[in-house]
């Protein structure tokens, strides 16, 4: 069915992919039973039909695979919007060792969220598990609590440890920060080269504080010979995107 369905070795074909997930799931398979409930709530290859979706993601969560009870959840929110079952299926996702569940629970608690108050200590809590597992996002969202000391005592050398093993994934948010990090010797000794390289990374993903910060380091030959003109071409790209610092920049040249 994933060989129909992504083309994979084979002309993709929606019908036959359609057909042998069927097959699989009456079969009883848990990973066939994810895959129609996300079509079925999604409308593609079928009639959109929430009821069916539900359906099979709660038998598939009931067969122990995680990424269904991760499912529910979202459609709880996403279609029912029941934000109180939409933390319950989390939590229930989380605590049985899922990252994503983790991640997004403890961004509900660092950003409070709904009837989720702000709370720092279940936030470091969730977001550890999921940044322990590899989970980009929550390594950014914790490292950010060690550089900012929330609910934490500030550490900008375990921040930056954060960031590393973020941005190592390629995650925007940690290159950027970690090119911070560099450029304002922050939790390590200040290093415009370093700084050069994540910013640059991060820039060209489009992350538009990202192309600023590089801008201005081309403007003022940070970790670079000094060039006006890319700094221009950074600040455009950057202003084109609605980063209102860079567009005062290009009003001033």
């Amino acid at each position: 069915a994933k060989a129909y369905y992504f083309g994979q070795g084979v002309s993709q074909n929606n019908q036959k992919s359609l057909d042998w997930f069927s097959k699989s799931a009456e079969q009883g398979y848990p990973i066939a039973k994810n895959n129609l409930a996300v079509i079925y709530s999604e409308g593609r290859l079928v009639k959109y039909d929430p009821e069916k979706a539900f359906q099979l993601f709660c038998e598939a969560s009931k067969d122990g695979f995680i990424i269904s009870t991760r499912g529910i959840a979202f459609f709880y929110a996403q279609i029912l919007q029941d934000f109180d079952k939409t933390i319950l299926w989390l939590t229930k996702a989380a605590e049985q060792g899922d990252s994503e569940s983790q991640y997004y629970l403890g961004r509900a608690y660092l950003e409070g969220d709904g009837p989720i108050a702000i709370d720092y200590k279940m936030a470091l809590y969730w977001l550890s598990k999921a940044a322990k597992q590899g989970n980009a996002a929550a390594q950014i969202n914790l490292g950010w609590m060690y550089d900012q000391g929330l609910g934490v005592t500030e550490d900008d050398s375990v921040a930056v440890s954060w960031y590393i093993k973020s941005a190592e994934q390629g995650d925007v948010d940690g290159q950027y920060n970690l090119g911070v990090m560099y450029a304002k010797g922050k939790g390590v000794a200040q290093d415009y080269k370093k700084a050069l390289i994540y910013t640059s990374q991060s820039a060209e993903q489009g992350h538009p504080q990202a192309q600023y910060n590089l801008g201005l380091m081309y403007a003022h030959g940070q970790g670079v010979p000094q060039d006006n003109k890319l700094a221009v071409s950074w600040y455009e790209k950057s202003a084109d995107q609605g980063f209102s610092e860079a567009q005062y920049n290009l009003g001033m040249l």
